[in-house]
């Protein structure tokens, strides 16, 4: 069976709107930066290694892509799209149904409200309870891994998955190398 693999990472915790003139350029605060690193322990922990990674342009999904891959030991390959900030279920899945079917994995760095609501549409069935988690919210840092049964990303519209993954900035494990 054909499978692809969907990564979703919100940003890590952001610096105050208030205090920035331009949404975008909010920089993540010390904890956002921690959490964004725990992140990358926790996947270089378990293998998990997307083979694209498109991502918001804005400072805080660039600078949380930046200390997940300094965590995860390597670099990976990043797509920066503009269409990704702030961008709606719909759009997220446009963006995806364009990645190249010969991807078997991809992640997005995006925000909230439509990261959260891609993830509840997609992922239909959970794994060990994970869906009344992820119903619940989706908290800055989380990252969840929804497994597709589908050859192609157009495919993924009409197809939903599984949530085998979701972990909050709580529940990450840091492993050191």
């Amino acid at each position: 069976m054909h499978q692809k693999t969907l990564y979703l990472l919100r940003h890590g915790t952001a610096a105050n709107a208030g205090d920035y003139t331009e949404d975008r350029l909010r920089p993540l605060t010390p904890q956002g930066l921690a959490d964004a690193s725990r992140v990358g322990a926790y996947m270089r922990a378990r293998h998990l290694m997307p083979s694209l990674v498109l991502c918001s342009p804005s400072l805080r999904t660039r600078q949380t892509v930046e200390a997940m891959m300094e965590a995860l030991g390597f670099g990976l390959t990043v797509k920066n799209n503009d269409t990704l900030y702030l961008a709606s279920p719909t759009t997220l899945l446009k963006i995806l149904s364009e990645v190249p079917e010969t991807i078997d994995s991809v992640m997005v760095v995006a925000h909230n409200p439509g990261l959260h609501q891609l993830a509840l549409q997609l992922a239909t069935r959970a794994e060990d309870g994970l869906g009344s988690a992820l119903s619940a919210r989706f908290p800055t840092a989380a990252l969840a891994e929804i497994t597709l049964p589908v050859a192609q990303w157009s495919q993924i519209g009409t197809q939903t998955g599984t949530l085998t993954r979701f972990a909050g900035p709580s529940g990450l494990e840091v492993v050191s190398a």
